[in-house]
């Protein structure tokens, strides 16, 4: 659903109207939101394209101009719904309360609540005002927490249990990789803001370095900043060659915790099914001998 909130496809029009007519505005101001409106009519409702023209704010004027389509709220109204009576009612015939309570799935269900019910409260008026805009942009990036939920199908695979003990038990290791990965994206981005002097058109700043070290160093590369020089090339084999071997060693010993795990959880398995065909061989062994000593 936060997906859909934001397709243009999925939205109407607040009052709906006649399409406007078009005026001529000034291009040389970027404050002015030059956007212009398409409507289609679907079942008898305006439903807005916006075309992305200049205007810094044209995706906060699309929330406010607009609304998602009817269906969408009902739904999201049903699921919440939903969950919050699952959350009353497992509460209610819970025999131990602070259990309950101390269980993470349950906090966090909790949690999303309470995060339903502050996005409910900020309505699109806060979006008129700008000194309140930003806690209308925050109730909707919250509400992505709903997601969450997901992890409730531990409690179905294993599998995922023994991920998440697995990322559990390698904290150290995973502290250990993001301080390692930020010092050497610090010194690399400085490293490569001082190769590229020479060039004006490149890093204009060591923040820019900074960021282009963390997208060389994860191996994505967006291209948006690149060296030109011969010094900031030898930079980037650096950079690249070194985030390769940061992001590696940790990430083995993370895959060797969890193929541990995943390998002892087998081998009970294994074992308790050796178990019940023991039981279940001998109860088939001594039943016949026990019917025929009942019978003579």
């Amino acid at each position: 659903m936060s997906c859909m909130v934001t397709d243009t496809k999925f939205r109407v029009d607040r009052t709906p109207t006649s399409p406007p007519t078009s005026t001529p505005t000034s291009t040389n101001n970027r404050n002015q939101l030059t956007r212009t409106n398409s409507t289609t009519s679907i079942s008898n409702v305006s439903v807005v394209r916006p075309v992305k023209e200049e205007g810094l704010d044209w995706k906060m004027k699309l929330f406010i101009d607009t609304k998602p389509l009817d269906y969408i709220n009902y739904i999201d109204y049903v699921t919440t719904g939903f969950f919050i009576l699952e959350l009353f009612l497992h509460f209610l015939v819970c025999p131990q309360k602070k259990r309950f309570l101390n269980d993470n799935n349950n906090k966090m269900d909790v949690l999303l609540f309470f995060v339903t019910l502050l996005y409910w409260c900020v309505t699109v008026d806060f979006m008129r005002n700008n000194s309140y805009r930003n806690l209308f942009v925050f109730a909707n990036v919250i509400m992505m927490l709903k997601i969450l939920r997901m992890f409730r199908l531990t409690k179905l695979y294993t599998e995922l249990r023994i991920l998440l003990i697995t990322l559990q038990k390698s904290i150290k290791e995973l502290i250990l990789l993001f301080v390692t990965f930020a010092i050497f994206a610090v010194l690399f981005g400085n490293l490569i803001y001082y190769s590229e002097m020479s060039e004006s058109e490149t890093f204009p700043d060591s923040f820019i370095g900074i960021w282009w070290s963390i997208i060389t160093m994860t191996t994505v590369g967006y291209g948006d900043y690149v060296p030109k020089s011969s010094i900031g090339y030898f930079a980037g084999v650096i950079t690249a060659t070194t985030g390769v071997l940061i992001i590696t060693m940790p990430i083995a010993v993370i895959a060797g915790k969890f193929d541990g795990y995943y390998t002892a959880y087998n081998t009970n398995k294994t074992k308790t099914k050796m178990r019940e065909l023991q039981k279940q061989e001998h109860h088939n062994s001594v039943a016949p001998l026990y019917n025929t000593a009942i019978m003579n």
